[in-house]
């Protein structure tokens, strides 16, 4: 049963924020104008007691290290964080309290990618920055590397994957995709059922001119940057993806799940019910507490197997 929290989140924000969004003016110039109000301001933002950040660099790609403030038990694990905001908007800074209680309850750092954003950088901008990152992170010699994303940032950790297994790399041990923005073309279904539904992404027309702003000159069925469209046979890092029922972007994670358990990937997938795009994130929900916790708990499991097997290996 949806708690009575969501239910009043979804109505606030489906009465509130949506109608602001559909009939936002998408220019270009109008999401430069937020990348920089949240240039100026976001750093702002205060981590709670416990945890420090750190800006840093992974192969020159700007990045925030989020940690705890101790020593962690494990040295060789970090969660590689791609942020949310449909490849126009969103920052480390902006995320690092709606993602710390991940990192702080798996016992890991997370590293929160400032990767290239359109308009002024379009595909493969943002995938270049994800992978000189990991490889990075692949070069400092953790064994045990965790990619997550959120809607874009979703979109970016499928991609990442898929350009991971072409390029021959380590895989991660294991990848989340939180409500990813995995069709840009906007061709499934829910794309128009949901339209109504979905309590704050307004979708149709307005979500093509948002992902035409990034695509760029490339079509928007590339499998590389719209994931849902891949061929996901190779890869062996298991994936949690986690979508809300009533998302316009619903059939996008379904389609991923679908294609990459044929392919013989393990997919943990789950549709929430009522549930608004990017829930997860926001603690205050109990349901989104609730899909935290299946998230921490994926991880720490594929982080223990991980261990497991390197012990073996030293054996």
């Amino acid at each position: 049963m949806t708690s009575l929290r969501t239910k009043t989140f979804n109505f606030l924000v489906k009465s509130l924020i949506k109608p602001l969004a559909s009939n936002s003016d998408l220019t270009a110039e109008r999401f430069r104008k937020i990348q920089a109000f949240d240039k100026k301001h976001a750093h702002k933002l205060k981590l709670p007691k416990g945890a420090i950040e750190e800006s840093t660099h992974l192969n020159n790609v700007p990045t925030l290290m989020i940690k705890k403030d101790k020593p962690y038990q494990q040295t060789n694990s970090i969660i590689l964080y791609l942020h949310g905001g449909g490849y126009l908007f969103g920052s480390p800074h902006g995320y690092k309290r709606l993602t710390w209680p991940i990192a702080k309850q798996c016992d890991m750092p997370m590293a929160i990618l400032d990767y290239r954003m359109a308009p002024d950088h379009v595909y493969p901008s943002a995938l270049e920055d994800s992978i000189a990152a990991y490889k990075a992170l692949l070069e400092q010699g953790y064994s045990s590397i965790f990619i997550m994303g959120d809607s874009a940032g979703g979109n970016l950790t499928l991609a990442t994957l898929l350009k991971i297994n072409q390029l021959k790399l380590t895989p991660p041990c294991a990848a989340v995709a939180i409500s990813p923005w995995a069709d840009l073309s906007m061709s499934g279904a829910s794309a128009v059922y949901n339209m109504k539904n979905d309590p704050y992404i307004p979708g149709g027309p307005k979500q093509i001119e948002v992902a035409k702003l990034y695509a760029g000159n490339t079509p928007l069925d590339d499998p590389l940057l719209s994931p849902a469209f891949a061929d996901y046979r190779g890869i062996t890092t298991p994936l949690k993806i986690t979508v809300g029922g009533p998302e316009v972007l619903l059939d996008d994670a379904k389609r991923v799940a679908e294609s990459a358990s044929k392919a013989g990937v393990e997919v943990d997938f789950k549709i929430w019910p009522d549930m608004a795009h990017v829930f997860p994130l926001f603690r205050f929900l109990p349901e989104g507490k609730a899909c935290a916790k299946e998230i921490v708990d994926f991880i720490i499991h594929h982080q223990s197997q991980q261990l497991a097997s390197e012990k073996a290996l030293s054996a």
